[in-house]
């Protein structure tokens, strides 16, 4: 039995393709599009999306990304064995404010996914989060476990927490422990599209 991760049936497998079908019809027909940096789209958005500090920024957009550092301003120090330099952002958005439908999923099977979820889970940020092919991610640590919907997933798909390395298939549903050390690869040709959910249960809010 794993320590790191628990499969989960809230889903079917019908039902998770259906999300994938309406998903993938918005992308195709223009009413929703990738984060240019981050390869997300937030499904959930802030309660003061309509504040004029969210200006000009879609709803679905303000949660994608890091609510602590700045990776799409990430740059390269050369002078130090060309490690990536990381700033953190001086205000920070927190994961429980994240609990309006973002407007463009307002009436959709995403909105009713995310009520469900809701009916089981106190949820931060629920986001579509696409992985390219031939990609990995830093090795780092969460204070909050995640959930998964896996959309897309091919071979070559792996996610690895400490030592213990799992292929998550197609149309499946994973609670996965990421307090711990962990990373995710796409070894495939092919991009890998998640649902990842922040669990926020029986963790007190920080700023």
């Amino acid at each position: 039995m794993s320590d790191y991760f628990k499969q989960l049936n809230y889903f079917s497998n019908d039902y998770i393709k259906m999300v994938r079908e309406e998903f993938e019809s918005m992308l195709d027909n223009g009413s929703i599009d990738w984060h240019e940096h981050h390869n997300q789209i937030c499904i959930n958005t802030h309660k003061d999306y309509k504040d004029e500090k969210f200006a000009g920024v879609k709803p679905e957009m303000i949660g994608t990304g890091s609510l602590i550092f700045n990776w799409a301003d990430a740059g390269v120090n050369m002078d130090v064995e060309k490690r990536t330099s990381v700033e953190k952002y001086e205000e920070r958005l927190s994961e429980f404010d994240f609990t309006e439908i973002s407007p463009v999923f307002a009436g959709t099977i995403m909105e009713d996914f995310y009520k469900k979820l809701k009916e089981k889970h106190h949820v931060g940020r629920l986001r579509f989060m696409k992985m390219l092919q031939r990609k990995c991610l830093s090795w780092h640590v969460d204070y909050t476990s995640r959930i998964h919907i896996v959309l897309n997933s091919s071979e070559g798909n792996f996610m690895v927490i400490e030592d213990e390395v799992k292929h998550l298939p197609e149309n499946t549903t994973w609670l996965t422990d990421t307090t711990y050390h962990h990373t995710a690869f796409n070894a495939s040709m092919h991009p890998r599209v998640h649902i990842v959910g922040v669990m926020l249960d029986g963790v007190q809010r920080r700023n």
